[in-house]
């Protein structure tokens, strides 16, 4: 390939002068203009540093934890125990565990026994009050007045040992009486004359009554004596009565045993536990 010795070479002053005029005539720069709002305040600038947690003093959590308890100590062991969360037997309540339900025994009677539902022998209530179990229970009035007035304790004591043995004696009386029945049905008849007692009689030998407190009438200390009498035959299910007799005047507090109302014979309950020892 000939190379044309002719040709002019070309020029590389052309860029450096087209610079040269593009400094010496600079274009101005683009102004833009800037607007702060006056009445909106200026947001802060979060800093590098992390902000730390703020430490509140109550709050759901630390309640959670302190009725959670330590790791290991007896409120935790509790919080676990109430919970049932180390039995493996236990189940989480269903939705018959809510229902509500009454709160006495039903009694499922079926149909074909109702008819005998109102049969007479069929016992729908309890016995008479007389027979009942005495509640060994003591007054809230008498434990009070007996709090406060602690050198009567004695005065109780031999009070109600005298009404235990009227109890008691009635009691053992009971019981003898139905040996002798017993035994006269099986006796043979003798020649000797038989003398029949009735027993209005009977009931009239027994001894269904006692004086346990006496004092003058006009001694005003007495009437808290009185008062112990009412409340021991109230606990003992006695009836209890105060009269007024002789010259000088006597008050006089009696005791006696209550009649069932109906066999009209003496009604004794069973025999609790002493009141004095309840102090």
């Amino acid at each position: 390939m000939a190379i044309d010795s002719s040709d002019p070479a070309p020029s590389q002053s052309a860029a450096p002068t087209a610079a040269v005029a593009l400094l010496a005539s600079p274009s101005p720069p683009p102004t833009t203009t800037l607007t702060i709002p006056i009445s909106r305040p200026a947001s802060p600038t979060p800093s590098g540093r992390a902000g730390k947690p703020i430490l509140r003093r109550d709050g759901p959590n630390r309640r959670e934890a302190l009725l959670r308890g330590r790791e290991g100590s007896r409120r935790r062991q509790r919080w676990e125990n109430d919970r049932l969360l180390s039995n493996p037997h236990a189940t989480p309540p269903t939705a018959s565990d809510w229902e509500v339900r009454p709160l006495h025994p039903r009694r499922h009677v079926p149909y074909e026994f109702a008819s005998l539902y109102d049969h007479p022998k069929f016992l729908h209530k309890g016995g008479p009050v007389a027979n009942r179990q005495v509640t060994e229970r003591m007054p809230k009035e008498l434990k009070v007045r007996m709090k406060k007035a602690r050198g009567a304790i004695g005065l109780l004591k031999s009070l109600e040992e005298d009404v235990r043995k009227l109890v008691l004696g009635e009691q053992d009386e009971e019981k003898a009486r139905e040996g002798r029945e017993k035994d006269d049905a099986v006796d043979e008849v003798s020649d000797e004359e038989i003398v029949f007692i009735s027993k209005r009689a009977k009931h009239l030998q027994l001894k269904t009554e006692k004086i346990l407190f006496e004092s003058p009438a006009s001694d005003p200390g007495a009437s808290f004596g009185r008062w112990l009498v009412h409340s021991i035959a109230t606990y003992y299910g006695l009836k209890s009565w105060s009269i007024t007799t002789g010259n000088p005047a006597k008050r006089m507090a009696y005791v006696g045993l209550k009649k069932d109302p109906e066999n009209s014979s003496l009604a004794v309950r069973g025999m609790p536990k002493p009141l004095w020892l309840m102090l």
